[in-house]
């Protein structure tokens, strides 16, 4: 006659099969949240300042990337250190965005001088984060606005 599982052992069966799957769960969420914490913003910048220089006017080119699966956001672009400007720019997971700004023209940029572009923002979670590049202020005439802008 065949005998059954005692209770006891069944019991410490399903107790480790149970604190396994528990164990699991606990992994699985910490490490979320540690990931969430820990958050590494992948948004690519190239910029160029073009500078007129028979008129003085300045304009910011420039391209983003989101190469994030979450939403990102860029609320100021800082030229230098002298110029701040507010913008309300919402990048979708994969998405890239292309834009010209003309510069304000209090400020002063010179042919050949490198400034550095900060794009500041906060990703979907609230994190903040900055994106810096250096471009090369150049020399434009008004109609060539169509230049093409490498990552690297």
């Amino acid at each position: 006659m065949l005998k059954g599982l005692s209770p006891i052992l069944g019991t410490i069966i399903i107790s480790i099969i149970a604190l396994g799957a528990f164990a699991a769960l606990l992994y699985a969420f910490t490490y979320n949240i540690i990931g969430i914490i820990t958050l590494k913003v992948k948004v690519s910048a190239a910029a160029q300042i073009l500078v007129n220089s028979s008129s003085g006017e300045a304009y910011l080119q420039y391209i983003l990337v989101n190469g994030n699966n979450f939403y990102v956001h860029i609320t100021h672009i800082n030229v230098g250190n002298q110029t701040s400007i507010s913008v309300n720019i919402t990048l979708k997971p994969s998405e890239t965005y292309e834009k010209i700004i003309q510069l304000p023209n209090t400020t002063h940029f010179q042919i050949g001088n490198y400034y550095t572009v900060v794009f500041v923002g906060y990703t979907a979670f609230g994190t903040p984060f900055s994106v810096n590049t250096t471009p090369l202020a150049v020399n434009i005439q008004k109609e060539a606005f169509h230049s093409t802008i490498v990552f690297y």
